[in-house]
C-alpha cells in the first residue's frame, strides 16, 4: 500500500499525524496518543523510519504529500485533519495549498520553512550532511563553531541534530535526504494560504533556532481561520512543551469539531 509504514489507531474524525525530518511515527505517536475520538493515522514518511521504498534524492514536498494523499485514497480517507512537525508542518502546509478539498483542518507544530528553499534557519543541517557525505562521525561535527555554540544556550538542541547521525538508514542516505528536503519548499507563495479558510492551530516556541518563531506569526498572519499558540521550547522542557500542546490541541478539536 503506497510502500509506506503506517498504524491506525481509534475511531473518529481521522487525524493524519506526521513527524518530523529524519524521525518516523513514534515522535507522533506519543504526542498524540492520549487523544480519544479520532482515527489516528501514523505514517513513516517517504523515505524516513519503515518507508524507504522510495529514491531519496528524488523527494520533495509535493511528492511526500502526493504519496499521502494516494495512500489516504487507498484507506478510502476523503476528508481529514492534518498535523504535521517541522518538516511535516510543510506537508500540511503544502496539503493546504494543493489539495484544501481534503482537509478538515490542520495543525502545524514548530513549522521549519516557509515559502523559500534552504531557509538560513536549517543551514545547521545542511552543514551535518556535508559532513556525513564527506564521512565524517558526529565527534567531528561536534567540534564546529555551530555545535560549540548551541551546546552552550541549547544543549538538547544539540541533542536532537546529533540523532540524524544516528539514523539506521546510514549517512549516505540520511545526507541526501537532509540536502534534497532543505533544497526544496512547501508552497509556492506564503499568501496562497490565504485562500484556506478551514481551522488551523499552529504551535511556536522561543528558544528554537531551527524552528523560528517568526515562521509561526507570519503563517498565522496570512490564514483567514487560525489561531496561535507560544508554547514553552521544547529544548528548555520537553515534558511542558508536550503538555501545553496537547491541551490547546484537545481545545482546539473541541471547539471546531463539537459534535465528535
Amino acid at each position: 500500500m503506497s510502500n509506506l509504514h503506517y498504524k491506525v489507531v481509534g475511531q473518529g474524525i481521522p487525524l493524519v499525524c506526521l513527524h518530523g525530518l529524519g524521525g518516523d511515527m513514534q515522535q507522533v505517536i506519543h504526542l498524540f496518543e492520549p487523544f480519544h475520538k479520532l482515527e489516528k493515522i501514523y505514517i513513516d514518511c517517504p523515505g524516513h523510519g519503515k518507508s524507504m521504498k522510495f529514491e531519496v534524492n528524488e523527494l520533495s514536498f509535493d511528492f511526500i504529500s502526493d504519496t499521502i494523499i494516494s495512500f489516504l485514497d487507498e484507506l478510502h480517507i476523503e476528508s481529514f485533519l492534518v498535523a504535521g512537525i517541522s518538516m511535516e508542518a510543510g506537508i500540511a502546509m503544502n496539503m493546504m495549498e494543493r489539495h484544501p478539498d481534503r482537509l478538515l483542518g490542520a495543525i502545524l507544530i514548530r513549522p521549519a520553512w516557509l515559502d523559500c528553499d534552504e531557509p538560513d534557519n536549517l543551514k545547521i543541517l545542511k552543514k551535518a550532511a556535508l559532513y556525513m557525505q564527506r564521512g565524517k562521525s558526529y565527534q567531528s561535527f561536534a567540534k564546529t563553531k555551530e555545535i560549540q555554540t548551541l551546546e552552550t544556550s541549547l544543549p538538547n538542541a544539540v541533542r536532537s541534530i546529533s540523532k540524524q547521525f544516528e539514523r539506521i538508514q546510514g549517512a549516505i542516505s540520511t545526507s541526501q535526504l537532509l540536502k534534497t528536503m532543505i533544497a526544496d519548499k512547501p508552497i509556492n507563495k506564503l499568501s496562497s494560504l490565504s485562500s484556506f479558510f478551514k481551522p488551523c492551530l499552529i504551535f511556536c516556541s522561543d528558544n528554537d533556532p531551527t524552528h523560528p518563531k517568526g515562521y509561526g506569526r507570519l503563517i498565522h498572519s496570512v490564514l483567514p481561520n487560525a489561531s496561535l499558540e507560544q508554547v514553552h521550547s521544547k529544548y528548555i522542557d520537553a515534558e511542558i512543551h508536550i503538555t501545553e500542546i496537547q491541551a490547546a490541541t484537545k481545545s482546539f478539536i473541541a471547539a471546531q469539531f463539537p459534535n465528535h
